[in-house]
C-alpha cells in the first residue's frame, strides 16, 4: 500500500509544476529550461523556477500559455524580451548596444598589461642609465 502511495505521489509530482498539467515529461523539462533561463523582474538575482513573487508566478503562467498555444522556445523569449527589455534574459544577446560591457574587461587587461610592461621598460632603463654613470665615474676618476 505504501508504495503504492509513493509511486502514485511521485507520478503526480511529475506532471505538475505550480498548478500546471504537463501531458509529457518532456514538456514539463522544457517549461523547467525555459523558467530558468528568465530572470524575475522583481527579485532581479534570482530566475521565475526560483522566486515566489506574484510577477514571476504570473510570467510562468504565460510561458505555459504560450507554450500550449504552440510557440518555439525562440518565440517564447522574443515575446518575453519584447516585453521586459534584454534584462529579463539571464544569458543576455550580444548586440552592438552590448559590446562594451562585454570587451570591457578585455580592453582593462590589455591596458593593465601595456601599463605595467611600461613601468617594468622604464626601471630597466633607469637602471642601465645608472650603471652607465657608475662606469663613466669609474673610468673618469671622479669620485
Amino acid at each position: 500500500m505504501l508504495l503504492i502511495f509513493v509511486v502514485s505521489f511521485t507520478f503526480s509530482m511529475t506532471q505538475s509544476i505550480d498548478g500546471f498539467e504537463f501531458e509529457h515529461e518532456s514538456e514539463q523539462k522544457r517549461f523547467g529550461r525555459l523558467i530558468e533561463e528568465f530572470r524575475c523582474p522583481q527579485c532581479v538575482n534570482t530566475n521565475l523556477a526560483g522566486s515566489d513573487a506574484p510577477i514571476a508566478q504570473d510570467l510562468r503562467r504565460t510561458i505555459f500559455s504560450l507554450m500550449r498555444d504552440g510557440k518555439s522556445d525562440p518565440e517564447i523569449r522574443d515575446y518575453l524580451r519584447e516585453r521586459y527589455g534584454d534584462f529579463i534574459l539571464f544569458k543576455p544577446r550580444f548586440t552592438p548596444g552590448t559590446w562594451a560591457l562585454w570587451g570591457s574587461p578585455i580592453v582593462l587587461l590589455l591596458l593593465a598589461t601595456w601599463f605595467l610592461l611600461g613601468i617594468r621598460e622604464k626601471r630597466n632603463a633607469i637602471t642601465l642609465n645608472l650603471s652607465d654613470m657608475q662606469r663613466v665615474k669609474e673610468i673618469s676618476g671622479i669620485h
